[in-house]
């Protein structure tokens, strides 16, 4: 529409002298975009003022959509849109806006980063590990949030890439501030933080109980050695022992030193010793306080409490000693005498301590002086009332001074009331046994009275040594083997107490035991150990059945008991399953001879027990050949089931067949292959993860007693153990690895089989793999890869395009297009899309190429396989319009890679820079290719934008030899006649040709034509012939009649009107805007010197802005002039000169002007007879002139 307004504009004779220029708001657009996102902008045009301006805006760049395309009005704003979506990080695109406007045409150029996401900090933009270190260091909380943001991935590039599976590993849980730190050990960036603590204990001394109930504060000092993860936890053993926080932070230290307030609550403190523990520790660091706090006594008042324990304690030692017989009677009294003398020392007032000693005495028929002991006592007990057991131990001593029978009954009814009123006293009931008939005369009574005792927490030796008396004198009273029975038997067992009889008792009682006891069996063992009893061996072996105990310390027993031939039911199945597993044992002959007939184990000892016969297979025989069937059933259901230790891999070693591999077995064997032994050293830890080049999903083990087996494939793995609280490590695990079986020839068992796992594909894909495999055998593994959701996205690609390559290269080109359709293109990166186009295109899958291309854009795509992409696309689509194609037929143009479909395409549907349009116009030549609208779009484009094209004239001859459009013709022709007249621009003669022709074909030729025409014959006069000179003529003689006069008409001198109208007349031309009014004002100076007043008069217009003024000037005559243009109702001076007369005019004949002329000339050279001559002949051809020629 713009177009065919000039040409009518033209048409009409308006012309724009002033064209003005175009300003931008900017000089260059940069924008930087992330991945996947689009980036909206726009900028300003601004046209000159007082013009109207219009334009369309353009992209050089598919991707860069114009959303303002056209503009018009002085100032307008582009918008803009660019499509970053198919674009990779780093990817710079650059182009231009392309601006075409009636006001020429411009290019904006533009460049688009496609930033690479790095994460941004407070310290600046972290780009590699270094930074990141650096950023943990000042600033840890910052850099633990920055760790696990999405784009902390762009970090590990370059050199830092290879901590790719670390970082994937350890930032499995969001904010775990550990895993940092573990990622920083691991990278090399810190050491792990140490934590020590000033006191290695703590000591609190506390005043006696009662006294002291509030509660004390201490303060533990922790040193922090380095910097990163700062998470001490605070556990605090004893009741009495308790802090304010359970954590401690960063935040609690104050430089690297904390003070952790430690309180001691004294009203939970009993006196003397109290002992607790303060533990400091995270996932590296376990530190451990004690804490004692001594309570209530002082220093020597603690030495003395402790030597009267000790000497009550050594008493009673020699008491029991008395009792089992082990001393004398004389050697009791004596060191129990000296023990209670020391008592008597340092409290005289003790009664417990009198009583000891009234004993002593009366033991030593020493009744004197044990009366007045006694008397003592009673004087004591008169002062302060006295504790219930001491006063029965009051009672009991005085019978054994006073005999009489009446006496010692109203005492024994005197303690019974005192035992009443607690039945949990031992001391008073021992008391009793001495002095009641009742327990005298009945054992079961007595047997009963210590089985009470025992059921109300009485576990005192004088206690059980009274029950083990009583049993040994009557063994029938252990009728059963409840707790106080097997408490007792045991205490009697370890100090050697027990008669044969009990014993006896105790075998037949045990197998009556339906229920393991722990106390029972330790019981056994001691008389075992002391006589080798085969019936107590049974019973050991059959309660250890009973109570299900395996593991290696029951080892021993079962063996005694198969070697001992016990008939106890799954004597052997308990017998393999507390082997030590991991030692090697010669198996009795009669275990194997058992579990060849039936094997009812768990496959761990299934494992042991098969490799023991395998092992050993020579030296065992017939007993061999009939484990060997089992033996192979057994490998082949646990290579189903998937388990696997050092036993099972033994056995697979060496009974693995080609047979037992099937697509049920493929699976589990393709990890147990690799499988891998791991052991940890810290018991906290949990699980172990195992991340495989290439696979997104890690493998997850439990670890079980410290260990687990995990698949281990190639090298390049990453072993991650986790604890109980998520946290992960790599570098701070101690572990060892032992590989348990080489895959060596199994393997090659397992290619024909598509059921395996994972990994394997991977690794027999990958350049690590061990065992090759034909090429059409492993494109089918990498199809299956490629077609997985286990796999990594940049595996997955590298495998497709091998996949591509390797169809084309054994022509199986059906499979080829099937996997055309199913490749992935929004995975792939621009070059490997380039590489699957290239296959489409060979292929000839132009339509899906084509969609390809709709959803990417053309410019990833090599420019050969482009051009013949697009050039089919182009025949299949009949030529239709279609941006995509637009741009990309004019991207491989510009790379010069097209053919003429191309070009054809290029000249119906482009529309750009008449630059560009020129560029396509010689190109198409050079392949004959029609162009005729593509000649006529250029020519009006320049008409319209001003745009100048040096092959201008080429292409407009070309134009018109192919028919040109009689008002295109007529515009580009006045255009140029213009430029030519008005501009001063130098015009090749075709145009002035054309002009003559369009004159004699009676078209019609503006005025502006007819004075290019002129001008430029005037200025080329060697090129006219006659019948430009005859055109010459009729323009000269129309422009004359309307009153033009131009100095260069004087060159057609041959024209009798030129020479007439110019003889007399000196011209000035002036050029300046049509718009404006100009006038010229002008003072003519005689020769004497004198000037007139000045005169003011408007030049002429011949056309568009050209202003002439004729004078008639004498020689010697001289006129002074200056210009002034008047313009929107202002004037201003633009020019001023002067104007004289030279001695000729340029013609030779004779005139009346010509004659004055001269006679000036001789007057002013003093030749007056020359100048009276010239007088006379004047006067007398006016004389004539009167006469002879008459108006009417």
């Amino acid at each position: 529409m713009q177009m065919q307004k000039i040409i009518d504009q033209i048409l009409q004779g308006e012309f724009d002298y002033e064209n003005g220029s175009l300003d931008f708001s900017c000089e260059k657009i940069e924008l930087s975009v992330r991945r996947g996102q689009q980036c909206e902008g726009s900028f300003c045009i601004n046209g000159p003022r007082g013009l109207y301006t219009n334009g369309i805006v353009l992209s050089s760049d598919w991707r860069m959509e114009c959303l303002t395309g056209e503009f018009t009005g002085e100032s307008e704003e582009i918008a803009f849109c660019f499509h970053g979506e198919t674009l990779e990080e780093g990817d710079v695109v650059k182009g231009s806006f392309e601006v075409i406007s009636n006001r020429g045409e411009y290019y904006l150029p533009f460049a688009v980063t496609v930033e690479y996401t790095m994460p941004e900090s407070s310290v600046g933009v972290v780009k590699n590990l270094f930074h990141f270190a650096n950023l943990a260091k000042s600033n840890w909380k910052e850099a633990v949030k920055l760790f696990y943001l999405p784009e902390f991935g762009q970090v590990l590039s370059g050199s830092d890439a290879e901590y790719s599976e670390d970082y994937r590993a350890l930032s499995s849980y969001n904010g775990w501030e550990q895993n940092v730190e573990e990622f920083l050990i691991r990278i090399h960036k810190k050491e792990k933080v140490e934590f020590l603590t000033e006191e290695q204990e703590l000591s609190v001394k506390l005043p006696a109980a009662g006294l002291s109930g509030g509660v004390t504060e201490q303060e533990l000092t922790v040193i922090r050695n380095g910097w990163g993860y700062t998470r001490l936890f605070v556990k605090c053993t004893g009741d009495f022992l308790f802090t304010e926080k359970e954590v401690l932070t960063d935040d609690d230290f104050l430089g690297n030193r904390c003070g952790l307030p430690v309180f001691v609550d004294g009203s939970l403190c009993h006196s003397g010793k109290n002992f607790g523990l303060l533990c400091l520790y995270n996932s590296y660091v376990t530190l451990h306080i004690p804490v004692t706090v001594q309570m209530g006594i002082d220093g020597a008042g603690a030495v003395r409490e402790a030597d009267r324990k000790r000497y009550i304690i050594q008493m009673m030692e020699f008491y029991l000693s008395f009792r089992m017989r082990k001393i004398g009677t004389s050697a009791w009294l004596k060191e129990t005498g000296s023990l209670v003398e020391k008592l008597v020392k340092m409290d005289e007032n003790d009664i417990s301590v009198r009583l000891f000693q009234a004993q002593i005495l009366i033991t030593e028929e020493r009744y004197n002086e044990a009366g007045w002991i006694l008397d003592h006592v009673a004087e004591l007990f008169e002062k302060r009332k006295p504790q219930d057991t001491l006063r029965a131990y009051y009672l009991y001593l005085t019978t054994l001074i006073h005999g009489e029978e009446e006496y010692i009954v109203r005492v024994t009814a005197e303690v019974e009331r005192i035992f009443r009123r607690d039945e949990t006293d031992w001391r008073v009931a021992w008391l009793l046994l001495y002095l009641s008939d009742e327990y005298h005369k009945s054992d079961r009574k007595k047997w009963a009275l210590f089985e009470r005792l025992f059921q109300a927490g009485c576990v005192s030796p004088v206690v059980y040594i009274e029950a083990i008396s009583a049993l040994n004198a009557n063994p029938a009273l252990l009728r059963r083997l409840g707790r106080f029975e097997r408490q007792l038997l045991y205490w009697g067992a370890r100090q050697g107490l027990l008669k044969r009889e009990v014993t006896e008792q105790l075998i037949y009682l045990t197998g009556r035991v339906k229920e393991y006891s722990r106390v029972l069996f330790e019981t056994l063992k001691i008389l075992y150990e002391k006589k080798k009893d085969v019936r107590i061996l049974q019973e050991i072996c059959a309660l250890l059945v009973k109570g299900g105990k395996t593991g290696t310390a029951y080892s021993d027993w079962y063996r005694a008991g198969v070697e001992a031939q016990l008939r106890i039911t799954n004597l052997y199945e308990y017998y393999m399953m507390s082997l030590d597993l991991d030692r090697p044992e010669e198996i009795p002959r009669s275990v194997l001879i058992y579990f060849s007939y039936q094997n009812s184990l768990d496959y761990v000892r299934s494992a042991y027990l098969y490799e023991y016969v395998l092992q050993n297979r020579d030296e065992l025989g017939d007993i061999y050949e009939s484990y060997r069937p089992g033996m192979e059933y057994f490998v082949t259901d646990q290579m189903k089931k998937g388990h696997i230790d050092r036993h099972l891999a033994g056995l697979y070693n060496k009974l693995l067949r080609p047979h037992m591999v099937d697509e049920q077995t493929s699976e589990p064997l393709s990890r147990l292959l690799f499988a891998h032994l791991i052991q940890v050293e810290d018991d906290r830890l949990r699980k172990v993860y195992v991340y495989q080049p290439g696979n997104l999903y890690p493998g997850e083990y439990i670890l079980t007693d410290r260990r687990t087996w995990v698949p281990l494939y190639g090298s390049r793995y990453t072993i991650v153990f986790e604890d109980a609280g998520k946290n992960r490590f790599i570098k701070s695990a101690e572990y060892t690895m032992e590989k348990l079986i080489i895959p060596g020839k199994f393997l090659r068992w397992l290619l024909p089989f598509t059921a395996v796992a994972p990994e394997l594909d991977l690794y027999l894909c990958g350049d690590e793999s061990i065992c090759r495999e034909e090429p059409g055998e492993r494109i089918k593994r990498e199809v299956r890869i490629a077609d997985s959701d286990y796999a990594q996205e940049g595996i997955r690609r590298d495998i497709c395009l091998r996949i591509l390559q390797f169809y084309y290269d054994t022509d199986d080109m059906f499979a080829l297009d099937e996997y055309l359709k199913r490749v992935p293109a929004e995975e792939l990166t621009a070059a490997e899309r380039s590489t699957v186009i290239r296959f489409m295109v060979l292929r000839g899958s132009y339509d899906l190429a084509g969609e390809w291309l709709k959803t990417y854009g053309p410019y990833f795509v090599d420019v050969k396989i482009l051009a013949r992409l697009i050039s089919a696309l182009m025949e299949r689509r009949n030529m239709a319009g279609d941006p995509l194609l637009t741009a990309a037929a004019v991207s491989v143009f510009r790379k010069g890679k097209y053919d003429s479909r191309i070009l054809e395409y290029l000249i119906l549907h482009y529309r750009g820079m008449t630059r560009n349009l020129r560029d396509i116009w010689k190109a198409a030549r050079s392949f004959d290719v029609d162009c005729y609208r593509l000649s006529e779009l250029i020519l009006v484009r320049m008409l319209y934008s001003g745009a100048f094209v040096g092959e201008k004239m080429e292409i407009f001859r070309h134009y018109l030899s192919q028919g040109a459009r009689p008002e295109v013709e007529e515009a580009f022709l006045a255009q140029c006649a213009y430029d030519c007249f008005v501009r001063d621009r130098v015009m090749e003669n075709v145009i002035f040709y054309e002009i003559g022709r369009m004159y004699r074909r009676e078209e019609p030729v503006q005025k502006v034509c007819k004075l290019a025409y002129l001008k430029y014959f005037a200025e080329n006069r060697e090129e006219m012939d006659e019948d430009s000179a005859a055109l010459a003529k009729k323009f000269l003689k129309e422009m004359i009649r309307e009153g033009i006069r131009l100095e260069f008409f004087r060159k057609f001198e041959d024209c009798p009107e030129v020479r007439q109208e110019l003889a007399d007349k000196t011209i000035l031309e002036y050029h300046t805007n049509p718009h404006c009014r100009v006038c010229i004002h002008y003072s003519l100076l005689h020769e004497s010197g004198e000037a007139a007043g000045y005169r003011a008069e408007h030049m002429k217009e011949a056309f568009g802005g050209v202003f002439f003024k004729e004078f008639v000037l004498f020689f010697g005559e001289s006129l002074q002039y200056y210009i002034t243009e008047e313009r929107n109702g202002e004037e201003m001076l633009t020019e001023s000169g002067s104007l004289q007369r030279s001695d000729g005019s340029g013609y030779e004949e004779e005139s009346r002007y010509r004659m004055i002329n001269d006679i000036v000339i001789s007057q002013s050279m003093e030749d007056f007879d020359t100048m009276d001559n010239l007088l006379e002949e004047y006067l007398k051809k006016e004389f004539l002139n009167e006469k002879l020629f008459v108006l009417r």
